[in-house]
């Protein structure tokens, strides 16, 4: 809708990153369901060799990890280099283990164990723990 409209009339592609950016952060924060013509557009700019947020590549590896009848060849390319990019910054997530089939060094995640905690503004994530003698 509103972004297809304001990219066709020439919109700055800033502006576009800003608002895919902001899409990503609510799918991922607050599971705001995330709308087909962004996912199409975070596709077209990674394939126009755009930068996208962290965040966009994030949101863009989980929606397809959790709908992966929608996968296809283009999809999967987008997801490589998405993928790539972000393990070149060194981030390990068990998100990655969803693509272990098209991600090279994700292989070597599955055989670990990860913990992944997720919080919300009211009720933020606390994480008590002890430490037990050893014997």
């Amino acid at each position: 809708g509103l972004l297809k409209n304001y990219l066709r009339q020439g919109g700055k592609s800033e502006l576009a990153a800003a608002f895919l950016h902001r899409c990503s952060g609510l799918y991922l924060m607050k599971e705001v369901r995330m709308d087909p013509c962004i996912l199409k557009e975070m596709g077209a700019a990674a394939a126009r060799r755009e930068p996208l947020s962290d965040m966009c590549a994030l949101a863009y590896l989980d929606y397809y990890a959790r709908h992966r009848d929608e996968r296809c060849g283009e999809v999967d390319r987008v997801i490589t280099g998405l993928g790539g990019q972000l393990m070149e910054k060194d981030m390990k997530l068990p998100l990655f283990k969803e693509y272990v089939d098209i991600l090279e060094d994700a292989e070597a995640l599955l055989d670990k164990a990860m913990v992944v905690f997720r919080g919300k503004q009211e009720q933020p994530v606390q994480i008590r723990y002890r430490i037990l003698a050893s014997d």
